[in-house]
C-alpha cells in the first residue's frame, strides 16, 4: 500500500478540494482505490453524482489467506444483573427486528444485518451496501478481545505514518504490536 502512495503516486497527500461537499478524494476523482466504510457511496451521491450515475465504482473482496471482507456492527446487550430481564430481552429483538434495524441503518448508512433487508428500497439503491450483503460469506468480525477497542484506534495513526514515509512499514508495524502487546498487558 505505501508503494501505491509513495512511488506510484496515487493520491495527493495532504491536499484538500476547496469546493468539496465532503471531503471525499473518491468523489473528486483523485485516487483510483481505497480501502473505507460503506458509507462513502452516500458521500459520492451528494458529490458527484454522475460517478454513480455512470457507474464508475466497483468493489473487490480482499484476497489473501481467506476471503475478507470486515464488519463491525452496533450491539444491543442484555446486561445480566438487569432487573427486568424480559423486557430488555424484548426491546433487543424489537431493535433487531426488520423495521426499527432498517431505519437505523438507512440513518447511518449501515449495512442491514438482516439478509431479509437485501430487498429494500434502501439496499437496492447502493452498491456499496449490496456487494457487502452478497458477499457475508467472506464477513470477519474484527477484534474479539475486551482490550479491542483501545487497540482498534491504534491502527490509523500506524497505517498513515507508513503512507506518509514517517516510518517505514516494518517499522510502522512493529510499533503498533509494541502498543497493541500493551494493551493487552493491562500496560
Amino acid at each position: 500500500m505505501t508503494d501505491v502512495i509513495q512511488v506510484d503516486r496515487s493520491e495527493d497527500i495532504g491536499w484538500a478540494e476547496p469546493n468539496s461537499k465532503t471531503g471525499n478524494v473518491m468523489a473528486q476523482g483523485r485516487v483510483a482505490m481505497m480501502i473505507g466504510h460503506h458509507n462513502f457511496w452516500t458521500a459520492i451521491q451528494k458529490e458527484n453524482p454522475d460517478m454513480i450515475a455512470r457507474d464508475q465504482l466497483g468493489f473487490f473482496v480482499i484476497q489473501d489467506e481467506r476471503p475478507a471482507v470486515f464488519q463491525g456492527g452496533t450491539l444491543a446487550t442484555v446486561a445480566a444483573q438487569s432487573k427486568l430481564p424480559a423486557a430488555a430481552k424484548a426491546l433487543a429483538e424489537f431493535l433487531a427486528s426488520e423495521g426499527p434495524a432498517l431505519a437505523a441503518n438507512q440513518q447511518r448508512g449501515n449495512i442491514p444485518a438482516l439478509k431479509s433487508l437485501e430487498s429494500s428500497d434502501f439496499v437496492q439503491q447502493n452498491k456499496a451496501i449490496q456487494f457487502a450483503m452478497q458477499h457475508f460469506d467472506s464477513v470477519h468480525s474484527e477484534g474479539g478481545v475486551p482490550q479491542w477497542l483501545d487497540i482498534r484506534d491504534k491502527f490509523k495513526p500506524a497505517v498513515e505514518s507508513a503512507m506518509l514515509g514517517q516510518k517505514s512499514p516494518q517499522q510502522a508495524l512493529d510499533d503498533l504490536a509494541a502498543e497493541a502487546s500493551a494493551a493487552l498487558s493491562g500496560g
